[in-house]
């Protein structure tokens, strides 16, 4: 396996280049690893502006009651009573929200505990059956990820329950256990129960606390407490703004007034855009880059004769 190949090159390297996910996920190794090793990394995090979102995906998670299904239809006899009693838990909590989307402060006992004895159930099947588990290990993960989050949960994330199809009817089953009208297989109603993770900072501070360093790069982040907070990064962590190592002369912001690039207006504006382009390298010979909107109105641009009928009487600002 490449990546648990790549985990055990690490014992024998000095400087890793690697994705934020190795360092920050849950279930990246190097932060255990270095825990493990009691190794002091130093970590250097290029374009930081996206560890929030990143972050965000990585304390995030679902689980849908189509999944739910699909695997009950393949799993051993074992495993389909924890499985049927988790599929009625979640019909019976989307059958009785009000609205189709309903955030959820606190999962009901009977869902938690539904999803505990899945987790147990799966855990014993892939520890006696660690050659032949198929889709019950993939499972297994995503059901043990939900259950650490829901664990977690609190104001830095929102759980809530999204309800697609038509209404589950209830009946009663042996054992007074309620199911979906015909069976959990029942594919009308589907539910998706997810955990979206807000304010990542809750996670990564823990991660920042074990790291002997962390420098953060970024053009875009900012301003410093906004980051900070969505971070987690300690209240005393260095900020710094590197000024830009361009003279600021060579910046030229230059608005060209009437002349409309939307759908409607392209093909009159064609010969005015052409010339304005023409006419700025003219004055300006050098590389550029022209971006438009649609490859259409390129190639039209492109194709288009520079007739210098147009010159450039256009307002400009200058910053």
């Amino acid at each position: 396996c490449p990546y648990f190949l790549g985990q055990e090159l690490l014992r024998w390297a000095d400087v890793v280049v690697g994705d934020v996910h190795h360092a920050f996920d849950p279930h990246g190794q190097l932060y255990g690893l270095a825990q493990s090793q009691d190794w002091k990394l130093a970590l250097l995090v290029d374009e930081a502006h996206n560890l929030i979102d990143r972050a965000r995906d990585m304390y995030s998670t679902s689980l849908s009651l189509s999944r739910v299904r699909e695997v009950l239809a393949e799993a051993p006899a074992p495993l389909r009573a924890p499985l049927r009693r988790l599929a009625a838990e979640l019909a019976d909590l989307a059958r009785e929200q009000p609205a189709d989307y309903q955030p959820i402060q606190q999962i009901p006992d009977d869902l938690a505990e539904a999803l505990q004895r899945v987790n147990a159930a799966l855990a014993e099947h892939v520890q006696n059956h660690p050659l032949d588990v198929g889709p019950m290990l993939q499972f297994y993960f995503e059901v043990l990820g939900l259950q650490r989050l829901l664990d977690r949960l609190d104001t830095h994330s929102l759980c809530d329950l999204q309800r697609r199809g038509a209404p589950p009817r209830a009946v009663e089953a042996p054992g007074n256990l309620s199911l979906l009208d015909g069976d959990p297989a029942d594919e009308t109603q589907d539910v998706l129960l997810s955990v979206r993770n807000i304010v990542p900072g809750h996670f990564l501070k823990e991660r920042f606390e074990g790291l002997h360093s962390v420098t953060l790069f970024s053009a875009t982040l900012g301003p410093p407490d906004y980051p900070r907070q969505l971070l987690g990064l300690p209240e005393d962590t260095a900020w710094i703004d590197v000024p830009a190592p361009f003279p600021p002369e060579h910046l030229t912001v230059q608005v060209a007034h009437r002349l409309s690039t939307r759908y409607e207006h392209r093909e009159a504006s064609l010969d005015a855009l052409v010339d304005l382009l023409a006419t700025q390298f003219s004055e300006h010979p050098g590389n550029y880059l022209a971006f438009f909107s649609s490859f259409e109105y390129l190639d039209k641009a492109a194709a288009r004769p520079v007739s210098y009928t147009h010159l450039r009487a256009h307002e400009t600002r200058h910053d």
